[in-house]
């Protein structure tokens, strides 16, 4: 399923707002909006943007002080939420979401190797280690050049 959304893009030393984004996910993609209003309920509808919502947040409702701090405050905000990928391993949950400009169909193929999970796209393939990770508790990932999907 594919979904336009608003969004930022990068433009040499700035990041400016775009008209939208597009996202392709293998399971049912939605966007959801938080229930309640106010500056603590950031809705991506509203009039407002991200910078003005940051600096309502903030401490300071005057508009000084740091607006990246204002976000700790958010309680709720729209969301793009995936539901788990179709032709996962039954005992995984498994989110595929593709974010770019890229209209092809979106159909990753997954496979479980063991404890792993190999992941194949039209772009790429991952392996993703273990979920218990390392001794951080980090998985491996170790990502390759597209693999044919079969």
């Amino acid at each position: 399923m594919s979904l336009r959304q608003p969004s930022a893009e990068d433009d040499g030393d700035r990041v400016r707002r775009t008209a939208r984004i597009r996202a392709a996910s293998a399971g049912p993609l939605r966007l959801t909006h938080p229930e309640a209003h106010g500056p603590h309920h950031f809705d991506t509808r509203r009039a407002h943007t991200q910078e003005e919502a940051a600096f309502a947040l903030a401490l300071d409702p005057r508009g000084y002080g740091d607006p990246d701090e204002g976000w700790r405050h958010l309680v709720a905000s729209s969301a793009l939420e995936a539901d788990p990928a179709p032709g996962a391993p039954e005992h995984l949950h498994v989110f595929a979401v593709r974010y770019g400009p890229d209209d092809r169909a979106f159909t990753p193929v997954f496979a479980a190797e063991g404890a792993a999970l190999r992941v194949r796209t039209e772009a790429f393939t991952a392996l993703i280690g273990d979920p218990a990770g390392d001794a951080h508790g980090e998985p491996e990932l170790t990502l390759s050049a597209a693999e044919p999907l079969v």
